[in-house]
């Protein structure tokens, strides 16, 4: 597997803003990744995020924390041993996601599997969960989100142009937060002013971009992480195969996995 350390603006700003996870190959993350990260200009494809991360692929020691530190290279080859696999699947749930400022959104899926990976780092001997999911039939939920009050002025004198869409029904659709070079974010007038997914390592598809008070028209929205996050870390081999038999994430790392789905904004 490659371990992978890339800045995160969905992530504490307070803090270095790196999260780091895992992935089986690398061409497949490019594949999924790179389009989320096109140049704002018109001299480079891509932003500064893939051109410092190609140049810790071809073998630089690039990093985005505020050291030059090889351990904290933006690309590293490691080999892992793979302990324990599982998965499990949650239908027709509601869940309330904080992102890093504890700003609350609530997402409704009709059906979500997570797959869960126990792993050893073979270099240091680190023992880690990793996890990933795939969601059908998402959407946001306007109702039971935080309730931001109906006064837009604040929003306008901010100049939140690309928050253009007015609209009253309860159920929005999701979006990732850039979609070629192009805010998506969605203003709603009664309840919070963003519907996005702010996390760039979910692909999103099938999407059809209405708003609706019926869940059925959100049945064929997808989302899928193509990346392993860690969600918890191990002191020992004994209680790594004590949480194996108690798979099932709990709430604080269920809420690690999809804290990025509202994006820095909320």
């Amino acid at each position: 597997m490659y371990q992978i350390e890339l800045y995160d603006h969905n992530r504490s700003p307070i803090c270095d803003g790196v999260v780091r996870f895992f992935v089986d190959n690398l061409e497949n993350f490019e594949k999924n990744w790179f389009p989320h990260n096109k140049s704002w200009d018109s001299e480079h494809e891509y932003n500064e995020s893939v051109i410092r991360y190609l140049k810790s692929k071809a073998g630089e020691i690039v990093t985005d924390y505020y050291s030059d530190d090889p351990k904290l290279n933006i690309v590293q080859k490691k080999k892992v041993e793979i302990i324990a696999e599982r998965s499990y699947v949650e239908t027709d749930v509601t869940k309330n996601v904080y992102n890093v400022y504890r700003f609350p959104s609530t997402y409704h899926m009709d059906h979500i599997t997570y797959y869960i990976r126990y792993v050893r780092n073979a270099s240091d001997g680190e023992l880690l969960k990793l996890c990933r999911y795939e969601i059908r039939g998402i959407c946001y939920d306007g109702e039971e989100s935080y309730w931001m009050g109906e006064d837009t002025s604040y929003y306008e004198k901010m100049g939140f142009e690309a928050c253009r869409h007015l609209v009253n029904e309860k159920y929005l659709p999701v979006y990732h937060l850039y979609e070629n070079g192009e805010s998506v974010a969605l203003y709603h007038p009664r309840y919070q002013y963003v519907s996005v997914f702010g996390n760039p390592f979910v692909n999103l598809s099938h999407n059809k971009g209405i708003y609706s008070d019926n869940l059925e028209d959100f049945k064929d929205t997808e989302a899928s992480l193509y990346v392993w996050h860690i969600v918890k870390r191990f002191e020992d081999e004994d209680k790594l195969k004590n949480n194996v038999r108690h798979y099932r994430l709990g709430k604080y790392e269920t809420q690690l996995l999809l804290m990025d789905f509202p994006g820095e904004a909320g």
